[in-house]
């Protein structure tokens, strides 16, 4: 179990620094590089671009496009999508799912809905951890509070898919984000 868990070496940013990076990753143009992980390529929060927009407004002062969806991930952008993570439905018929935009225009390319079982992580933290991408291969792998371990494809194909509680009895996974380091 301890080596499936290393994967999850980053813990969660607050939802305050998590909701401004989602913004200003939704509000200005795509850079020349990704933003595979949820700190970034060099894992410090840092765009090394230039030329960004310093300030922008929910009314569209250097916005590029919005959608109506947020939760507590940090988006990521990587090959001109950006995949974020959070709850779809409420109740018996939550939900967890990946959503896949198109960087330009922000339309919904396709989403993947996973269920929440045995879960004691609370609805408002559901899309607690953020999707990773590599690079390498396009591939997008996210996280579940449930332990849902997901491999997806760019075009949004489950590769694969565990279920970390039923494999090795996790029973919890607050704050955790993947990563391919």
């Amino acid at each position: 179990m301890t080596t499936l868990l290393s994967i999850f070496l980053n813990v969660r940013a607050s939802f305050f620094a998590s909701f401004l990076l989602a913004s200003l990753l939704l509000v200005t143009p795509v850079a020349a590089s990704d933003w595979n992980e949820w700190r970034g390529p060099a894992r410090d929060g840092v765009s090394n671009e230039k030329g960004l927009p310093s300030s922008w407004t929910p009314g569209g002062a250097n916005m590029a496009w919005k959608v109506p969806f947020g939760g507590r991930s940090a988006p990521i952008v990587m090959n001109g999508h950006i995949y974020l993570q959070n709850i779809a439905e409420k109740g018996e018929s939550e939900q967890e799912r990946l959503m896949c935009f198109d960087a330009d225009t922000g339309k919904l390319l396709w989403e993947h809905r996973f269920n929440v079982y045995l879960s004691d992580v609370p609805p408002h933290r559901v899309g607690w951890a953020s999707p990773v991408g590599d690079p390498a291969t396009g591939n997008v792998y996210t996280f579940g509070v449930g332990g849902t371990l997901l491999g997806m494809t760019s075009a949004g194909k489950v590769l694969w898919e565990r279920s970390l509680g039923e494999d090795f009895g996790l029973l919890t996974t607050h704050g955790v984000a993947p990563s391919l380091h």
